[in-house]
């Protein structure tokens, strides 16, 4: 997978979400790059960075397996570690993490 196809599946997630959200979404996005970060359990996944809310220091990332293998592709990461955080942290679609992240 690389940037493009990652961002193609962005635009194919918020392409039918209102202007609110993708108005949001817009403003944070990124050129998608991927980085490894570890799993509860120590291992690695690796996860495409879409987005960043800077003045929150959370990025949006996208992992193609999912939050440990859940049909949970979108999550909120905390940029200060190398976690992917916590199943509260990940969605199944991307709409609704914009929406529920509070930076709207």
């Amino acid at each position: 997978m690389n940037s493009q196809e990652v961002r193609a599946i962005v635009d194919d997630s918020l392409g039918s979400a209102t202007s609110e959200v993708n108005e949001a979404f817009n403003r944070w996005a990124l050129e998608p790059y991927s980085e490894l970060r570890y799993t509860w359990d120590k291992k690695t996944e690796l996860i495409w960075i879409v987005a960043i809310i800077s003045e929150a220091n959370i990025g949006i990332g996208f992992s193609e397996n999912g939050y440990e293998g859940l049909n949970l592709h979108w999550g909120l990461l905390f940029l200060d570690n190398s976690y992917i955080g916590s199943f509260g942290d990940w969605y199944i679609d991307l709409h609704e993490l914009v929406i529920d992240c509070g930076y709207i």
